[in-house]
This record gives structure tokens, sequence and C-alpha cells, in this order.
């Protein structure tokens, strides 16, 4: 990290923001995120802040959608399941956003995801979604964490000195949903959804702030426009007892009976990070 001189260590868990802007790799050993460009592949900053960050996924900026404060989100989270919230720039005097993290969303009744075991995004969403399989009481329990509130339209850093919370700028994350008591295991392995209907196929729509060249058929960004690219009817669930649950979003049901699949690991489906 040129700019603040910062060392990442012991890189783990990345992934590619949806609108090609930026690489965000979490560096356990140095408690830190890494922010890499997608045009010239250079670190442009690490920022530090987080014990032993472990699992993260990004966003789209929501520039049309949603509460369109032109910004994107990351979640990262820790070993000890600690949560923060990474919010895109622009900063600067004239900035949107802070281009750091900003805090730790306000959960009813619980700090963190304890046990955390894997995050990805909810290609269905309009308010930066992501779907986080923890365990809660013992118990495997997925959550949808969301951005509940926020004020319409960019919101100015400037004006950060006049609120409460001048971080969040009157910005609400909190959890949507929660599927558990319906698992097979309170250990899980990873999470997909089904991408049965999709718009994957229509023009992509990349922010001002990439400078990156990009394929506007088929990309990995989460939304075509204003609207979600994927609407899947069915979250999958691979357990670490090699039992594989699909349950219905609608429901919050299984679906059918879990499935054995002996040393399952690994799910996948196309909008993944």
């Amino acid at each position: 990290d040129v700019l603040n001189n910062r060392v990442g260590l012991s890189p783990g868990e990345l992934v590619w923001q949806p609108d090609d802007e930026d690489i965000l790799v979490v560096c356990e050993n140095s408690d830190s995120m890494a922010i890499i460009s997608s045009g010239s592949l250079e670190v442009r900053k690490i920022i530090p802040g987080v014990s032993r960050p472990r699992f993260i996924t990004a966003t789209n900026r929501d520039l049309n959608y949603g509460f369109s404060t032109g910004l994107y989100y990351a979640y990262i989270i820790a070993e000890d399941g600690a949560t923060s919230i990474f919010e895109s720039g622009p900063d600067g005097t004239q900035g949107i956003g802070f281009d750091t993290f900003i805090g730790i969303p306000a959960l009813i009744g619980q700090s963190g995801f304890p046990s955390p075991m894997v995050i990805q995004p909810n290609p269905n969403s309009l308010r930066h979604s992501a779907y986080i399989a923890y365990r809660k009481d013992g118990i495997g329990s997925v959550c949808d964490l969301f951005l509940k509130d926020a004020p319409t339209g960019p919101r100015p850093i400037a004006l950060n000195g006049i609120l409460p919370d001048p971080n969040f700028r009157a910005k609400a994350f909190t959890i949507n949903r929660e599927f558990t008591g319906v698992l097979s295991s309170p250990s899980i392995a990873d999470l997909a959804l089904d991408d049965l209907t999709n718009i994957g196929g229509m023009t992509s729509v990349t922010s001002g702030y990439t400078n990156v060249k990009t394929m506007p058929h088929s990309a990995k960004g989460l939304m075509r426009g204003p609207i979600p690219v994927s609407a899947p009817q069915f979250l999958f669930v691979a357990n670490a007892n090699g039992k594989l649950d699909i349950i219905e979003l609608n429901t919050g049901q299984p679906y059918v009976p879990a499935v054995a699949v002996p040393g399952l690991q690994v799910l996948c489906h196309f909008w993944r990070q």
C-alpha cells in the first residue's frame, strides 16, 4: 500500500466487486482489508480495523435502484463473528462515501454472527443483501443481512457533522429473515442459490467509477439496470455431515428431504463470489 505504507499479511478470501471497480482481499494476520484496483491491478489502499477477518462479500453501486446512495458496500466477518461494513467512495471534501470501514451493524439481540462459516451475495436484492451462514445457539442458521433504511440519493460527507451517527449517516443495516432449525447440521460448508429465473443475458450497466473495459453480456454484476439479475426459488445449504438441504425461500422450509452427498464441500451458482 503505497498510499499509507501498509502491508497486508496472510491474504485470505477475496471478492471481485460486481461493478468491476475493485478486488477486495481480507488479510488475516494484519487485521486489514486490501483494495486492489481492477483496472491497474495495483493495491489502491489497505484498511486496518477488523481483527482476524475471514469472510467477505461485496455489492453493486446502487446508482438507480434501492435508496440510490451511489455507493457499494462490503460485509467483512471476523473469525469471532464480529461484522464490519465497508462503504465505498469517492471520499474527500466533495465525496459521498468514506471508502473505509464505517462500523458494525446494529442487530437486535446479537452482536454478530458466532462461528461464521460462509457469506454469499443475494442476487435478488435491491438493498445490498447477503446470506450469512453461522451457528446460532448451537444450531446451524442462515440469515439475510441487508440495508434496511437510508436517506435517498447520494449524501455528501460534509453533512455528517449534523447527524448522531456520522459514519452511518442514518443508514441502518439489519437482518431481513433467518432460516434456523431446518438445517441438517450445525456446521455449514457452503451456500448457493438456483439460477432458474434470471436476466443475466441482458446488457450489464457498469458504474462510472470503473476504469476497466468489461464484457456487457453475461457479466457477473448483480443488477441489470434497476432490476436484480436473478429471482431464485431455492437456497442450497451444504452441510459438513454430507447432507444437502434445499430450502424453499418463500416458505423457509425444506423443499425435499435432505439429500445425501458424501464429502460435499462446495456449491456453485453463477453469481456466487
